[in-house]
């Protein structure tokens, strides 16, 4: 059961399997019509062939980042989760427990660039998307940003105080470029969610050992795609401060 899909109003995730069903995916060369058929299925057209390379692509290196023996093959894999409530799509998710048996969640954003132009605009970079340059989201911000709402909105993940590890991957990025994706204007979200190029396959498998290594005991998949939605207290507060017209509005 390799394909698997749920849809709960607006919140699904496209494909979820083992460490290992997904390498086994991907060296097969199946990855990409697996999920193509997944959503097919699930009646959303994604018949874009520039995202089905994208998927081609970007899920081998991610194989590869993951074929390691110290990552349990029983780590569960997720692919195209859209968080509830929300259009917003997670690229790819690995479930586990990290040494000390602590259950997390690794978020990595993927991305196909070589290259990207800083602006003077926080977390904003020029980048060719969709045939064009485009103002976007830096990677790192988007990767912390989809991590603070299953934070801030799944009852489960706050009441078990389940953590979530955002990052980027921009495994096309060339390295004579890196100083334009690290510029300094980036420092904060890069802090809060790294951001790993072509030559540093070896630095994001670390850094997923880190948190993910063992199965996880706790159905982690299954409280990301069925927790209950509802806002966390730390939020709520937030919110009635700034309405109570405190220094943060």
């Amino acid at each position: 059961n390799y394909l698997k899909y749920y849809k709960v109003g607006v919140c699904m995730i496209i494909y979820e399997n083992t460490k290992s069903g997904f390498v086994n995916d991907t060296k097969t060369g199946y990855i990409a019509d697996i999920i193509r058929d997944s959503f097919l299925k699930a009646n959303i057209n994604h018949s874009n062939d520039s995202e089905f390379r994208a998927w081609t692509n970007s899920l081998m290196y991610m194989s590869n980042v993951l074929d390691d023996n110290e990552i349990s093959d029983e780590c569960n894999v997720a692919i195209e989760y859209q968080i509830p409530l929300t259009s917003k799509r997670v690229d790819f998710l690995i479930t586990g427990k990290d040494e000390e048996n602590n259950n997390n969640i690794v978020i990595v954003e993927l991305k196909q660039w070589e290259n990207c132009t800083p602006t003077q605009r926080e977390d904003i970079v020029y980048a060719f998307v969709g045939k064009s340059e485009r103002a976007v989201c830096h990677p790192s911000y988007q990767a912390y940003s989809y991590s603070k709402i299953i934070e801030n909105f799944n009852e489960d993940v706050y009441k078990e105080n389940i953590s979530l590890y955002p990052c980027a991957y921009l495994h096309n990025f060339k390295e004579e470029n890196r100083k334009n994706i690290e510029h300094q204007n980036y420092k904060e979200a890069i802090a809060l969610a790294p951001v790993f190029l072509s030559h540093d396959t070896l630095k994001l498998r670390e850094f997923i050992k880190t948190y993910v290594r063992k199965k996880d005991d706790a159905n982690l998949m299954l409280k990301i795609e069925h927790g209950k939605l509802k806002p966390a207290k730390a939020l709520q507060d937030a919110l009635s401060s700034m309405l109570a017209g405190n220094q943060e509005f």
